[in-house]
C-alpha cells in the first residue's frame, strides 16, 4: 500500500517495540518504532536532505490502522515532523516537516513534493557564494498521486544570499501555495550593497497560475528603506548602476513589478539628497518604466529646492539622457539657485545679475540631461 502512494523502502529496515492487533486473521492495527536507510518519497529522502551524510536514516514511531498510516514523530536526516493520511491514490494526506538547529534543509529535497512553482521560486535565490542553506518548516496537504498539492505552507529563514540580481544579508520567507496561486511574503529582507548594509524591505511575490498572460512570472511588491539602487537592480541593473552615485536622505522605496505592466518605483526622502550633482530637500518621486522595448520611461518628482520647490514631469529615453515634458520652479531663491547652477551646468554662471527675491519658472520642451544648457 505504501509503495502505491510513491513511498520507496530500499535499504536496511529495522523495527522495534512492534505491536499488532488482529481479529479473525484480519489486521486491525499496528504500532511501533522503525528506522530505514535508503527510504524516501520522491526527492524527500535523507540523501537529498543531507547529501553530506551518506547512510542517514529515517526513523520514528508509526501507527497503522486499516486504510490509513500515521508517523507522528518522524526524524528525517535532521528534520522532524509527521506524516498522516490514507493508503490509496486519491486519498488525502498531510506532511509536516521542520529543520532543527544546526540542520538546515536543501530546498531541492522538496522539489517532487511541492512541484514546479517551488523549483521556480528557489531558482531566484543564489546560495552559491557563501550563502547558507535555509531553515524551514513545511506543511503540505494534498492527495496521493495528484500532480500538485492542494495547499502548501512554508516558513523559511536564510542568510547571505542573492535574489533577482541583488545581494542580501538575511530574510524570513512565508509561502502559501495552491494550484490556483502561490503567495510568498518576504519579511525583513536585509540588503547589501558592496558588502555594506543597504536598508531592508518587506514584500510579496504572487504567481497567478490561472492567468496565462503572466507566463509563469510573478507580481512583485516591496517597500522599505532599501537603497533605491539595490531595489532597482531587481529589475534593471543598468539603471541601478546609474543611480549608485545618488546620496539619498532617509529613503523609503516602494517597488511594483507585474507581468505585462510598467515597473513602478516610488521614492520618498525625509532629509536632503544629492542627485546628479543637484542638492534637493525632502522629495517624492515616481518612476514608471514600461516593459515593451522602445516605450518611454516616465519620472515624476517634487522636492524642496533652493528655498522653493522643484516639480518635474519627465518622459523619454533616460538611457539616452533625453527627456521631454515639463519642469517647473516655484518661489526659488535666486542666490541659492546660483549656488546650485555650477553643479547643474558643470560651470559657474557668468556675469553679475540682479537678484530678485524669488524666481518662478515653468518650462515645457526637450531636455538633454548630459548637457542641460
Amino acid at each position: 500500500a505504501l509503495r502505491a502512494i510513491g513511498a520507496d523502502f530500499g535499504g536496511r529496515r529495522e523495527l522495534a517495540d512492534g505491536r499488532m492487533l488482529a481479529s479473525g486473521g484480519e489486521l486491525l492495527g499496528a504500532s511501533g518504532l522503525f528506522a530505514l536507510t535508503g527510504a524516501g518519497w520522491g526527492d524527500l529522502r535523507p540523501s537529498s536532505i543531507r547529501p553530506e551524510r551518506p547512510g542517514a536514516a529515517v526513523s520514528g514511531a508509526f501507527n497503522h490502522h486499516p486504510g490509513e498510516i500515521r508517523l507522528p514523530d518522524l526524524a528525517l536526516a535532521g528534520m522532524r515532523g509527521s506524516i498522516s493520511g490514507g493508503l490509496a491514490k486519491g486519498e488525502a494526506y498531510e506532511v509536516r516537516l521542520a529543520s532543527t538547529p544546526g540542520n538546515p534543509v536543501h530546498p531541492g529535497c522538496l522539489n517532487s513534493l511541492l512541484g514546479d512553482w517551488w523549483v521556480d521560486l528557489w531558482r531566484r535565490f543564489d546560495l552559491s557564494t557563501g550563502g547558507s542553506a535555509p531553515h524551514a518548516a513545511v506543511v503540505v496537504r494534498g492527495r496521493w498521486g495528484a500532480s500538485a498539492a492542494e495547499r502548501v505552507e512554508v516558513a523559511a529563514s536564510l542568510g547571505n544570499f542573492g535574489f533577482m540580481g541583488g545581494r542580501f544579508a538575511e530574510t524570513r520567507v512565508r509561502v502559501e501555495a495552491t494550484p490556483e496561486e502561490t503567495l510568498v511574503w518576504i519579511d525583513e529582507l536585509a540588503g547589501l550593497l558592496d558588502g555594506k548594509p543597504a536598508g531592508s524591505a518587506r514584500g510579496r511575490l504572487r504567481w497567478d497560475w490561472r492567468n496565462p498572460a503572466w507566463e509563469g512570472r510573478p507580481q512583485i511588491l516591496a517597500e522599505g528603506d532599501l537603497e533605491p539602487a539595490l531595489a532597482l537592480r531587481l529589475h534593471d541593473p543598468d539603471q541601478a548602476q546609474r543611480i549608485r552615485s545618488w546620496t539619498l536622505g532617509l529613503p523609503w522605496t516602494k517597488v511594483r513589478i507585474a507581468p505585462g505592466e510598467p515597473t513602478e518605483v516610488e521614492l520618498a526622502t525625509g532629509t536632503a539628497s544629492r542627485i546628479e550633482g543637484v542638492e534637493l530637500g525632502p522629495m517624492q518621486a515616481r518612476l514608471a518604466q514600461p516593459t515593451e522595448p522602445g516605450r518611454p520611461t516616465r519620472l515624476q518628482l517634487g522636492a524642496a529646492f533652493a528655498g522653493g520647490r522643484l516639480e518635474a514631469d519627465l518622459e523619454g529615453a533616460l538611457k539616452e539622457n533625453t527627456v521631454a515634458r515639463r519642469l517647473a520652479l516655484t518661489d526659488v531663491s535666486w542666490s541659492e539657485l546660483q549656488r546650485a547652477l555650477p553643479d547643474l551646468l558643470g560651470k559657474a554662471p557668468e556675469g553679475a545679475q540682479e537678484e530678485p527675491a524669488v524666481l518662478s519658472a515653468d518650462f515645457e520642451g526637450r531636455i538633454t540631461l548630459v548637457d542641460p544648457a
